[in-house]
Order: structure tokens, then C-alpha cells, then sequence
């Protein structure tokens, strides 16, 4: 979430517990740093799972066991 925030992206995230909720917005006070954001970004291959949840079985390398 704190690198959603940092590249200006509006995230919700989905949380059912206050422990979660309070660990969800506690992205305030810290910084991750430009070469962090920079390696991070990296991951992006540009797979997007959307609209239609059967897509993830196009990519089986994803699903965890």
C-alpha cells in the first residue's frame, strides 16, 4: 500500500479485522526509498487479473499452493 501511495495510485484494500485495518493505514510514517521504488516496479510484468476471475488459470505459474 505504501508504494500504491508513493506513485500516487488509489488503493482500497479489504479488511474484515481492526488489527488489520489499523496495520492497512499505518503506511504514514515512512518512506520507501527511490531505489527501493525503483526495484519494486521491476516486478511489473503487466498481468492484470480483472473482471473475469477464470484468468488466473491462464496463468498457472501465479497460483500458490
Amino acid at each position: 500500500m505504501k508504494w500504491d501511495l508513493q506513485m500516487g495510485f488509489a488503493t482500497i484494500p479489504k479488511s474484515t479485522t481492526s488489527a488489520r485495518i489499523k496495520e492497512n493505514s499505518d503506511i504514514f510514517n515512512f518512506e520507501i526509498s527511490k531505489e527501493d521504488m525503483i526495484e519494486i516496479e521491476k516486478l511489473n510484468d503487466g498481468f492484470r487479473i480483472g473482471m473475469n476471475p477464470n484468468e488466473v488459470y491462464e496463468r498457472p505459474e501465479i497460483i500458490l499452493e
